[in-house]
């Protein structure tokens, strides 16, 4: 992509900034791989409901006693889970998930509350 400039009265800096802008181009291609390197690195969920009964019983979080498995096919223990609740369930969630082979994990504060619905949760993979 190269830009011509005409017209301009001062040719030092016509000459700078066609440069800047010839330089900037010869980028995209680069930027453009970054681009789908990044995508490749994270995965989206959306809505994703768990059923709080199937919660067992884990020590790990004061306040949130019930551990949940939420499968996620592909995820290993290399992915970073962010987890996303509805806005009026987030107080039943802890506020950190951790992932291992084929799920992510969550903790809750009641295996009783029915059935939850996480918003969206991010997988990011570790480069």
């Amino acid at each position: 992509m190269a830009y011509t400039w005409i017209d301009i009265a001062n040719e030092e800096i016509a000459s700078s900034v066609r440069n800047k802008l010839n330089g900037a181009g010869a980028q995209i291609p680069q930027l453009q791989s970054q681009i789908t390197q990044n995508k490749a690195m994270v995965d989206i969920l959306y809505n994703t409901s768990i059923d709080t009964a199937t919660g067992v019983a884990d020590t790990n979080f004061v306040g949130y006693p019930y551990m949940v498995k939420i499968p996620v096919a592909g995820v290993e223990t290399n992915v970073i889970p962010i987890v996303i609740p509805r806005r009026d369930q987030c107080q039943y969630f802890y506020h950190a998930a951790h992932s291992n082979h084929g799920y992510i994990q969550v903790w809750l504060s009641s295996n009783a509350l029915g059935t939850l619905v996480i918003s969206t949760i991010l997988l990011i993979k570790e480069a």
